[in-house]
C-alpha cells in the first residue's frame, strides 16, 4: 500500500509541473500581446516623423509608388528597388529621436523584430532617416530603410 501512494504522488507531480510550466506560457503570452499592441502615435502632419511614418506605412502596405513620393526627387531609387527590399514579417518601429536644423532633419528609429522562437528575445536595428525640406515638403534623402541599395545617383 505504502508503495501505491508514493507512486500516486509521482505521477501528479509531472502534471504539477506541466500546470504551473503552462500557466507561466499563458502569463508570457499575455504580456507579449499587451507590449506589442501599442497604439500607433501620429505625428503632427508635415512634420519629418510624420513623413518617415507616411513612407514606412506605405511600405508595410506594398504601395511603393506612394513610398516614393516620400524620397527626394533626385534620389536614385526606384519602385523596384522597393520590390527586392526584404522586410520582416513580424516588427515594429519606434522613434527614438527627431533632430530639426534649418531645412535638415535626422529621425532615428529602431526596427524591432520579434524572434521567431518562443523565450528568444527579440532584436533590433537602430536606423536613421535623413530629411530634407523642399518647399513646404520634409523628403527621406539618401537611401533610407529597408533598401540598403539603389541605382546609380541621378
Amino acid at each position: 500500500m505504502l508503495y501505491d501512494q508514493s507512486m500516486r504522488k509521482l505521477s501528479k507531480s509531472p502534471n504539477s509541473v506541466l500546470l504551473v510550466a503552462g500557466l507561466i506560457l499563458a502569463l508570457l503570452a499575455t504580456i507579449s500581446l499587451a507590449i506589442s499592441s501599442k497604439p500607433e502615435k501620429n505625428f503632427t502632419a508635415g512634420s519629418p516623423e510624420a513623413t518617415v511614418q507616411l513612407y514606412l506605412d506605405a511600405i508595410i502596405k506594398g504601395d511603393n509608388d506612394l513610398a516614393l513620393t516620400f524620397l527626394d526627387p533626385n534620389n536614385s531609387c526606384e519602385s523596384a528597388d522597393l520590390d527586392r527590399a526584404y522586410i520582416h514579417d513580424s516588427y515594429r518601429v519606434n522613434l527614438i529621436s527627431s533632430v530639426i536644423s534649418g531645412t535638415s532633419a535626422t529621425v532615428k528609429i529602431d526596427v524591432e523584430y520579434a524572434s521567431s522562437m518562443p523565450f528568444d528575445p527579440s532584436y533590433s536595428n537602430p536606423q536613421t532617416m535623413r530629411l530634407e525640406k523642399h518647399s513646404s515638403k520634409w523628403l527621406l534623402t539618401g537611401i533610407p530603410w529597408p533598401l540598403y541599395d539603389c541605382g546609380p545617383p541621378k
